[in-house]
Formats: structure tokens, sequence, C-alpha cells
């Protein structure tokens, strides 16, 4: 008797977690006939994304991250449906654009990748203002596993035309094997007459794995700028689409340092590139048609600078000729 009254709870529980699931992406998607479950609503756009990562690339590899994002509304919804295949500890919605101290976004991050996540909250909880408490209208978060997508169910209803800031901290994987999202390659290196495993970490975000480092909006049409911190230990160099404009140093542990990198031009999330290795370069240059000279550096192990022969002589002129034909200058620094 026990045995049967077991089985038909479990159907109960499942069928109501099935039917809550619905309930959820119809709040999220809402009714219209034409919305792939697979593709994001447009009710909301991206503006601009602060990024900061902090990946640990050797050791029990993880990468812990937090994210603010600026969105617009451009129709009435009382949920946010964007790409996450990461795990999200906390998430706040607010009603306003006010300046955030990345410092704050940084320590926590610090304090989840090496302290552990409980105490990532317990600072996130002292240090967050009561305010801060009574403007978010965040209700709860959930993770679609088949779309690959985390909706934001909301307290209310968000205002066409009105700014708000959406915040998540997180924790997401570093991949082994597989070359996509966040990933990491040992390779071998000589020093010294000496070989020595190093490990390199870096992203392959096309076509669809921006979400495996970053709750984002990752679909191309959905344009934004991009802000990246990237934490790393001060051996390995940091590098990413844009020049970096400022380091400084981790709170919590030694030796590591946080690189800011210039925000992006408005772009598909795909397009964000980052590597962490001891990867040197080669530097040359060319003059632009608008008389501004355009650095030009192509990076590999220091070993290897003899195979980037062919590259260093043709690439200024390959850049420069397409100038011409075009009458476009280069317009990234």
């Amino acid at each position: 008797m026990s045995v049967a009254w077991s089985q038909s709870t479990w159907k109960v529980l499942l069928i109501a977690v099935y039917f809550a699931k619905i309930v959820v992406t119809k709040t999220a998607h809402g009714d219209g006939e034409n919305q792939s479950p697979f593709r994001l609503p447009d009710a909301i756009s991206p503006i601009h994304y602060q990024l900061t990562l902090l990946p640990v690339i050797e050791e029990n590899p993880r990468l812990c991250g937090h994210v603010w994002i600026d969105v617009t509304v451009n129709s009435p919804t009382n949920a946010i449906v964007l790409h996450g295949q990461v795990l999200p500890v906390e998430s706040v919605v607010y009603a306003d654009s006010e300046v955030i101290d990345n410092e704050v976004s940084r320590m926590l991050v610090e304090r989840m990748c090496f302290s552990g996540v409980l105490d990532a909250l317990d600072s996130l909880s002292d240090d967050k203002p009561k305010s801060r408490d009574d403007k978010d209208i965040a209700q709860s978060v959930h993770l679609d596993e088949d779309s690959e997508q985390m909706i934001i169910i909301l307290k209310e209803e968000l205002i066409v035309g009105a700014f708000y800031r959406i915040g998540i901290l997180y924790l997401a994987e570093i991949n082994d094997g597989d070359n996509i999202g966040f990933f990491r390659v040992q390779k071998k290196q000589e020093d010294n007459n000496c070989c020595r495993q190093r490990w390199i970490g870096s992203t392959q975000l096309e076509a669809t794995h921006a979400r495996k480092v970053f709750p984002c909006f990752d679909e191309p049409a959905f344009k934004a700028t991009i802000e990246l911190t990237l934490g790393h230990d001060s051996k390995l160099r940091a590098i990413s689409n844009m020049p970096s404009n400022s380091s400084t140093s981790l709170k919590t542990v030694d030796d590591w340092v946080w690189t800011t990198f210039e925000k992006t031009p408005v772009m598909s999330t795909y397009l964000l590139a980052c590597v962490i290795s001891e990867l040197e370069y080669l530097e040359t240059s060319y003059l632009s048609i608008n008389g501004r000279n355009i650095t030009i550096r192509l990076w590999t192990e220091k070993q290897k600078f003899s195979q980037l022969d062919l590259a260093y002589r043709l690439v200024p002129t390959i850049m420069k000729t397409l100038e011409d034909y075009f009458g476009i200058p280069y317009t990234l620094p």
C-alpha cells in the first residue's frame, strides 16, 4: 500500500513540475503562436554589459563571474529571458541605471572563487545597502536546460521605454577537451633546456557559446557594448578585443591581478574573445587613410616568432589595401 502511494505521489509531483515549467515558459515568452521557445522574445534589448570574469585554469579549474546588463524595454513583460548555461548564485533587477562600483563586483567574484559561495553571499548582504534591496524587483530565477535560457520572474511589469539594470553573480565551467565557451589547453614549453607543462585559457564563443561564459542575450541581433574585467595570475598576460586600460591587484590572493579593457563597439556577444597565457607578440604598424598610425600585434609562443614572418610582412599591406579599396579607415584602437 505504501509503495503504491509513493508511486502515485511521485506522479503528482512530476505533473506539478511539468505544468510549473509550462507556466514559467508561458510567462516569459507570452502567448504568441509564432514565438519559438528556443528564440529569445524581443520585449527587452541589451545596451551594455559590464562583465567581470575570474577563470582559474590550473588546479581545480573553475570560472567565477558577475555581470551587470543594462537593458531597455520594448514591450510590456513581467519576465526577463536571456541565455545562460551557468549556475546563478544571486540575481537582482533594478529599475534604474545608477553608477555601479565595479570594485564591489570584483570583490564578490574573488570571494566566491577563492573562499566559497557562502562567503560571497555574506559579503553581498554586508555590502549591499538596504535601499538597494527595496529597489530589487527580481522574484525568482529559473533555468531551462532544453532552450539554454535563464528566466527571471519579476515582482512587477516592466515599463515600456524605461531602462533597467540586471545583476547576476554566477559560477560556470572551464571546458577540458571541447574548445568551446571558456576552455583550457595544456602546452609543453622549453625553458632553459627543461620542459614544463603550462595552461592556456581562452574563449570560443561562436556561434552560440557566449552563454556558457556569462548570462547574455546570445543571438546576433541583440548587439551591445561590452566592458570586460579579467582576473588572472600576474605571471600571465591577458588579451581581449580591446586594449587594456588598467590593472589592479586582487585583495584576497597574492600575485593575481585584475585587467580591465576598454569598452567595445556595439557588437554581438559571440564576437567577444579573451586569452590568458604566456604568449608574447611581435609588433608592426601601418598608416591609415585618415592619417592615424595603426598598431598590429601578432601573438604566439616566443620560440615560434620565426613562423610569423609572412604575416608580419603581409598583414599591414592587406589592411592598407582594404582601407584604400573601401574608402573606410580602420576604427578600432
